[in-house]
């Protein structure tokens, strides 16, 4: 936060490190808002366009595809953290995470559909086995699961990018700020209930996109990890219950996102947070 040119140099090392280019442009757009958000964005898509111009000419198409994500990736960021600047509320930013995510992944179709065509057998031949036959012998489903594989990675780097600028900018500028509005961090009791309706409606009906539909779970989820991080303050737990957690998450993803998922979604109905000061009052 010296100046424009340490922030876009900061961005510009970014391609090497993941997570550093979007936490750094987000930064900037909560801080200094969005169009200097874009000006520093614009400096970290330069390593990833050399990148491009450089790359293999057989694999052309896919490199074209995979630029076109990491460029994605920054519009978000900077899109996300302007919404969380004006509306304050992470429970917006996250919708619109999402949204965003989908509708950018789903217009690679139309924008880079040879990339996509090239990209996808690679993908299928390095997943084959983790989906239904049904999906391996058709090649518009191949398409749409890799899609969605983009689309979760999209909106994963903008839920860790999106944390770390705030984490940052209260560093910076409101010391302990930062773990006061994670702790809160709660969806709207309607919210909650829409996006298990989402799920459930896309599992019932359409179980072969059902990692489509899954991707409305990503605000509940992080509402449940934030959730977590309140009853570990409140209980004085120690750092040992996080560490189970977030290792949890990375080795059995599915089981523990379930129950993060499920933990914030109860939250959203019966606000667990003043019924846990009650018990500790």
């Amino acid at each position: 936060m010296r100046g424009r040119a340490h922030a876009c140099g900061v961005a510009l090392a970014g391609y090497f490190l993941p997570f550093l280019s979007p936490s750094t442009v987000g930064l900037v757009t909560l801080k200094k808002g969005l169009l200097e958000g874009c000006v520093v964005a614009l400096w970290a898509l330069l390593p990833i366009l050399m990148g491009w111009f450089v790359s293999d000419l057989e694999a052309y198409s896919a490199n074209r595809l995979l630029t076109l994500v990491s460029c994605f990736s920054l519009i978000i960021a900077v899109l996300v953290a302007q919404i969380l600047r004006i509306t304050m509320s992470w429970q917006w930013s996250l919708i619109a995470m999402v949204v965003a995510s989908v509708l950018a992944t789903l217009s690679l179709n139309f924008i880079s559909p040879e990339g996509l065509e090239q990209l996808t057998p690679k993908v299928i031949s390095l997943l084959s086995g983790s989906f239904n036959t049904e999906i391996a012998n058709d090649m518009i489903k191949q398409r749409l699961f890799v899609l969605s594989l983009l689309a979760w990675g999209l909106v994963l780097t903008a839920v860790v990018s999106l944390v770390v600028s705030r984490w940052w900018q209260g560093l910076v500028f409101n010391p302990g700020g930062f773990v006061e509005e994670f702790h809160s961090l709660r969806l709207d009791s309607r919210v909650g209930l829409g996006t298990i309706l989402v799920v459930g409606f896309g599992l019932f009906f359409y179980r072969e996109y059902a990692m489509w539909f899954q991707l409305a779970t990503v605000p509940l989820l992080v509402a449940g990890i934030a959730l977590a991080h309140h009853i570990a303050s409140v209980l004085n737990l120690s750092a040992t219950f996080l560490f189970f957690m977030y290792t949890g998450l990375l080795l059995f993803s599915p089981a523990f996102a379930l129950i993060l998922i499920c933990l914030g979604f109860v939250d959203s109905q019966w606000n667990l947070r003043a019924k846990l000061s009650n018990v500790k009052d």
